[in-house]
Protein backbone atom coordinates (compact mmCIF):
# COMPACT_ATOMS: atom_id res chain seq x y z
CA UNK A 1 0.00 0.00 0.00
CA UNK A 2 1.38 3.42 -0.99
CA UNK A 3 1.98 6.17 1.54
CA UNK A 4 -0.79 8.31 0.02
CA UNK A 5 -3.35 5.52 0.36
CA UNK A 6 -2.20 4.76 3.89
CA UNK A 7 -2.44 8.43 4.87
CA UNK A 8 -5.94 8.76 3.38
CA UNK A 9 -7.12 5.89 5.57
CA UNK A 10 -6.16 7.85 8.67
CA UNK A 11 -8.52 10.68 7.68
CA UNK A 12 -12.17 10.68 8.63
CA UNK A 13 -14.56 10.44 5.69
CA UNK A 14 -16.64 13.56 5.13
CA UNK A 15 -19.65 14.82 3.22
CA UNK A 16 -19.67 18.56 2.60
CA UNK A 17 -22.64 20.86 1.98
CA UNK A 18 -22.02 24.50 1.04
CA UNK A 19 -24.65 27.24 1.21
CA UNK A 20 -22.87 29.30 -1.41
CA UNK A 21 -25.37 32.16 -1.17
CA UNK A 22 -24.36 32.65 2.47
CA UNK A 23 -20.64 32.42 1.67
CA UNK A 24 -20.68 34.71 -1.36
CA UNK A 25 -23.19 37.36 -0.32
CA UNK A 26 -22.15 37.64 3.33
CA UNK A 27 -18.46 37.83 2.50
CA UNK A 28 -19.12 40.53 -0.07
CA UNK A 29 -21.49 42.64 2.03
CA UNK A 30 -19.40 42.46 5.22
CA UNK A 31 -15.87 42.60 3.87
CA UNK A 32 -16.11 43.13 0.09
CA UNK A 33 -14.15 39.92 -0.38
CA UNK A 34 -14.70 36.93 -2.64
CA UNK A 35 -14.79 33.24 -1.68
CA UNK A 36 -11.44 31.50 -2.13
CA UNK A 37 -13.03 28.20 -3.11
CA UNK A 38 -10.03 26.13 -4.19
CA UNK A 39 -7.89 27.28 -1.28
CA UNK A 40 -10.68 26.46 1.19
CA UNK A 41 -11.24 23.04 -0.40
CA UNK A 42 -7.53 22.22 -0.35
CA UNK A 43 -7.34 23.06 3.36
CA UNK A 44 -10.43 20.99 4.09
CA UNK A 45 -9.15 18.00 2.13
CA UNK A 46 -5.96 18.02 4.20
CA UNK A 47 -8.10 17.22 7.24
CA UNK A 48 -10.76 14.95 5.77
CA UNK A 49 -11.23 12.31 3.10
CA UNK A 50 -13.95 14.16 1.21
CA UNK A 51 -16.37 11.68 -0.32
CA UNK A 52 -19.01 14.12 -1.54
CA UNK A 53 -19.25 17.89 -1.79
CA UNK A 54 -22.23 19.96 -2.95
CA UNK A 55 -22.62 23.69 -3.63
CA UNK A 56 -26.14 25.17 -3.35
CA UNK A 57 -27.44 28.49 -4.63
CA UNK A 58 -29.48 30.31 -7.22
CA UNK A 59 -26.83 30.24 -9.91
CA UNK A 60 -28.98 32.26 -12.29
CA UNK A 61 -27.86 35.24 -10.19
CA UNK A 62 -24.88 36.85 -12.01
CA UNK A 63 -22.66 37.09 -8.93
CA UNK A 64 -23.04 33.40 -8.06
CA UNK A 65 -22.90 32.34 -11.71
CA UNK A 66 -19.48 33.98 -12.09
CA UNK A 67 -18.04 31.40 -9.65
CA UNK A 68 -19.28 28.25 -11.41
CA UNK A 69 -16.01 27.58 -13.25
CA UNK A 70 -14.05 27.86 -10.00
CA UNK A 71 -16.51 25.61 -8.17
CA UNK A 72 -16.15 23.01 -10.90
CA UNK A 73 -12.45 22.83 -10.13
CA UNK A 74 -13.44 21.01 -6.92
CA UNK A 75 -16.78 19.40 -7.80
CA UNK A 76 -19.46 19.03 -10.47
CA UNK A 77 -22.16 18.88 -7.80
CA UNK A 78 -23.56 22.36 -8.34
CA UNK A 79 -27.17 22.42 -7.19
CA UNK A 80 -29.15 25.30 -8.69
CA UNK A 81 -31.88 26.31 -6.24
CA UNK A 82 -33.62 28.92 -8.36
CA UNK A 83 -37.09 29.58 -7.00
CA UNK A 84 -39.68 30.74 -9.56
CA UNK A 85 -41.54 32.45 -6.71
CA UNK A 86 -40.28 35.57 -4.94
CA UNK A 87 -41.65 34.24 -1.64
CA UNK A 88 -39.02 32.96 0.82
CA UNK A 89 -36.40 33.12 -1.91
CA UNK A 90 -33.38 32.62 0.42
CA UNK A 91 -35.15 29.96 2.52
CA UNK A 92 -35.75 27.92 -0.63
CA UNK A 93 -32.01 27.22 -0.90
CA UNK A 94 -31.94 26.19 2.77
CA UNK A 95 -34.83 23.75 2.32
CA UNK A 96 -33.19 22.04 -0.67
CA UNK A 97 -29.85 21.82 1.12
CA UNK A 98 -31.51 20.37 4.24
CA UNK A 99 -33.24 17.74 2.13
CA UNK A 100 -29.91 16.71 0.59
CA UNK A 101 -28.30 16.37 4.02
CA UNK A 102 -31.10 14.21 5.45
CA UNK A 103 -31.08 11.95 2.40
CA UNK A 104 -27.30 11.70 2.43
CA UNK A 105 -27.00 10.54 6.04
CA UNK A 106 -29.60 7.85 5.43
CA UNK A 107 -27.95 6.63 2.25
CA UNK A 108 -24.32 6.78 3.40
CA UNK A 109 -24.38 5.52 6.96
CA UNK A 110 -20.60 5.05 7.22
CA UNK A 111 -19.67 8.69 6.62
CA UNK A 112 -17.85 9.99 9.71
CA UNK A 113 -18.14 13.77 9.43
CA UNK A 114 -20.69 16.21 8.05
CA UNK A 115 -19.36 19.62 7.07
CA UNK A 116 -21.95 22.37 6.73
CA UNK A 117 -20.94 25.78 5.36
CA UNK A 118 -23.73 28.12 6.39
CA UNK A 119 -24.42 30.70 9.02
CA UNK A 120 -28.16 30.15 8.98
CA UNK A 121 -29.89 29.00 12.16
CA UNK A 122 -32.14 26.76 10.04
CA UNK A 123 -29.33 24.20 10.10
CA UNK A 124 -29.32 23.90 13.91
CA UNK A 125 -31.92 21.13 13.83
CA UNK A 126 -30.14 19.00 11.25
CA UNK A 127 -26.83 19.49 13.09
CA UNK A 128 -28.48 18.24 16.29
CA UNK A 129 -30.00 15.31 14.40
CA UNK A 130 -26.65 14.34 12.88
CA UNK A 131 -24.94 14.42 16.27
CA UNK A 132 -27.55 12.86 18.57
CA UNK A 133 -29.43 10.47 16.30
CA UNK A 134 -26.79 9.52 13.75
CA UNK A 135 -23.68 9.91 15.97
CA UNK A 136 -21.85 11.96 13.35
CA UNK A 137 -19.26 14.65 13.93
CA UNK A 138 -20.51 18.02 12.72
CA UNK A 139 -18.12 20.71 11.48
CA UNK A 140 -19.55 24.12 10.62
CA UNK A 141 -18.10 26.98 8.58
CA UNK A 142 -19.64 30.43 8.43
CA UNK A 143 -18.89 34.03 7.55
CA UNK A 144 -17.83 36.33 10.37
CA UNK A 145 -20.64 38.55 11.70
CA UNK A 146 -23.19 36.44 9.81
CA UNK A 147 -23.12 33.27 11.91
CA UNK A 148 -25.95 31.85 14.00
CA UNK A 149 -24.83 31.53 17.63
CA UNK A 150 -27.10 28.51 18.08
CA UNK A 151 -25.49 26.70 15.15
CA UNK A 152 -22.03 27.52 16.49
CA UNK A 153 -22.82 26.02 19.88
CA UNK A 154 -24.23 22.80 18.45
CA UNK A 155 -21.29 22.08 16.13
CA UNK A 156 -18.36 19.95 17.28
CA UNK A 157 -16.08 22.42 15.50
CA UNK A 158 -16.83 25.86 14.09
CA UNK A 159 -14.60 27.85 11.74
CA UNK A 160 -15.25 31.47 10.86
CA UNK A 161 -14.11 33.04 7.59
CA UNK A 162 -12.37 35.19 6.73
CA UNK A 163 -9.65 34.88 9.35
CA UNK A 164 -7.70 38.01 10.27
CA UNK A 165 -4.78 36.75 8.17
CA UNK A 166 -7.04 36.17 5.17
CA UNK A 167 -8.52 39.64 5.45
CA UNK A 168 -5.09 41.24 5.71
CA UNK A 169 -3.82 39.30 2.67
CA UNK A 170 -6.79 40.43 0.55
CA UNK A 171 -6.41 44.07 1.60
CA UNK A 172 -2.71 43.98 0.81
CA UNK A 173 -3.49 42.48 -2.58
CA UNK A 174 -5.94 45.32 -3.27
CA UNK A 175 -3.10 47.80 -2.74
CA UNK A 176 -0.65 45.87 -4.91
CA UNK A 177 -3.26 45.47 -7.68
CA UNK A 178 -3.87 49.21 -7.64
CA UNK A 179 -0.15 50.00 -7.89
CA UNK A 180 0.25 47.40 -10.63
CA UNK A 181 -2.55 49.13 -12.55
CA UNK A 182 -0.79 52.48 -12.25
CA UNK A 183 2.49 50.98 -13.49
CA UNK A 184 0.73 49.88 -16.67
CA UNK A 185 -0.69 53.30 -17.49
CA UNK A 186 1.00 55.23 -20.31
CA UNK A 187 0.76 58.55 -18.45
CA UNK A 188 3.04 59.51 -15.59
CA UNK A 189 1.51 58.63 -12.25
CA UNK A 190 2.62 59.52 -8.75
CA UNK A 191 1.05 57.12 -6.24
CA UNK A 192 1.42 58.71 -2.82
CA UNK A 193 0.76 57.12 0.56
CA UNK A 194 -2.49 58.86 1.54
CA UNK A 195 -3.90 59.09 -1.98
CA UNK A 196 -3.38 55.36 -2.58
CA UNK A 197 -5.10 54.45 0.69
CA UNK A 198 -8.06 56.67 -0.17
CA UNK A 199 -8.42 55.35 -3.73
CA UNK A 200 -8.11 51.66 -2.73
CA UNK A 201 -10.58 52.06 0.12
CA UNK A 202 -13.16 53.82 -2.06
CA UNK A 203 -12.75 51.48 -5.02
CA UNK A 204 -13.11 48.33 -2.92
CA UNK A 205 -15.62 49.74 -0.40
CA UNK A 206 -13.33 48.93 2.53
CA UNK A 207 -12.79 51.17 5.55
CA UNK A 208 -9.65 53.30 5.25
CA UNK A 209 -8.37 52.00 8.61
CA UNK A 210 -8.16 48.47 7.15
CA UNK A 211 -6.26 49.64 4.08
CA UNK A 212 -3.95 51.78 6.24
CA UNK A 213 -3.12 48.75 8.38
CA UNK A 214 -2.43 46.68 5.26
CA UNK A 215 -0.23 49.45 3.84
CA UNK A 216 1.84 49.61 7.03
CA UNK A 217 2.22 45.83 6.93
CA UNK A 218 3.47 46.00 3.33
CA UNK A 219 5.97 48.70 4.25
CA UNK A 220 7.18 46.90 7.37
CA UNK A 221 7.90 43.82 5.24
CA UNK A 222 9.74 45.87 2.60
CA UNK A 223 7.27 45.04 -0.17
CA UNK A 224 6.44 48.73 -0.49
CA UNK A 225 8.93 51.55 0.05
CA UNK A 226 8.82 55.31 -0.45
CA UNK A 227 11.16 57.50 -2.44
CA UNK A 228 11.29 61.08 -3.68
CA UNK A 229 10.90 61.87 -7.38
CA UNK A 230 10.63 65.05 -9.36
CA UNK A 231 7.11 65.94 -10.38
CA UNK A 232 6.10 67.59 -13.64
CA UNK A 233 6.63 70.97 -12.00
CA UNK A 234 10.09 69.88 -10.77
CA UNK A 235 8.78 69.65 -7.21
CA UNK A 236 9.75 66.70 -4.98
CA UNK A 237 7.00 64.12 -4.48
CA UNK A 238 7.20 61.18 -2.09
CA UNK A 239 5.80 58.19 -3.95
CA UNK A 240 5.27 54.49 -3.33
CA UNK A 241 7.49 51.88 -4.98
CA UNK A 242 6.83 48.14 -5.06
CA UNK A 243 9.51 45.48 -4.67
CA UNK A 244 7.89 43.19 -7.22
CA UNK A 245 10.14 40.23 -6.43
CA UNK A 246 8.98 40.30 -2.81
CA UNK A 247 5.37 40.82 -3.89
CA UNK A 248 5.56 37.72 -6.09
CA UNK A 249 7.19 35.64 -3.34
CA UNK A 250 4.40 36.63 -0.97
CA UNK A 251 1.68 35.67 -3.44
CA UNK A 252 0.55 39.25 -3.94
CA UNK A 253 1.57 39.47 -7.61
CA UNK A 254 2.38 37.14 -10.46
CA UNK A 255 5.75 36.77 -12.19
CA UNK A 256 4.15 38.37 -15.26
CA UNK A 257 3.43 41.59 -13.37
CA UNK A 258 4.78 44.57 -15.25
CA UNK A 259 7.81 45.63 -13.25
Amino acid sequence: MGLKALFSKTKKSAAVFVDFEHWCYSLNSRFNLKPQIVEWYDNLSERFDIKRIFFFGDFTEPRLKSFIDEIRRVTNNVIDTQNPSTYLKKDYTDFIMLDYIYQDVDEYSKTDVYVIFSGDGHFSSVATYLKTKKKKRVVVYGVKESMSQKLRKIADECFIVPTDDQQMFEYKKMIIDNLDYLVRQPKISFPTYMNTIKIVAEKNRVHEDKITEAMKNLMDSGIITQEFVRGQRKNLIKILKVNWDLAVRNGLATPETDQ
